[in-house]
């Protein structure tokens, strides 16, 4: 899936990717770059997975 990043807390490492209606979580150990470079607006690509809690968030995003 292709989307932008809605949200970064860089200080406490995860961040927000806007998926259809809904804004969907990753964490820094997910992401396939220099995570402190991100920032809203930035185009990613990713796919979906689920954490330990069974929510949704988004895995092995990746910067295009």
């Amino acid at each position: 899936m292709r989307s932008k990043i809605q949200m970064m807390n860089h200080d406490r490492g995860f961040g927000f990717i806007r998926g259809g209606n809904n804004d969907i979580f990753f964490h820094w150990g997910s992401f396939e770059g220099d995570f402190q470079t991100a920032k809203k607006g930035d185009e990613v690509e990713f796919e979906m997975g689920f954490g330990r809690d069974g929510k949704p968030r988004a895995i092995n995003v990746r910067p295009i």
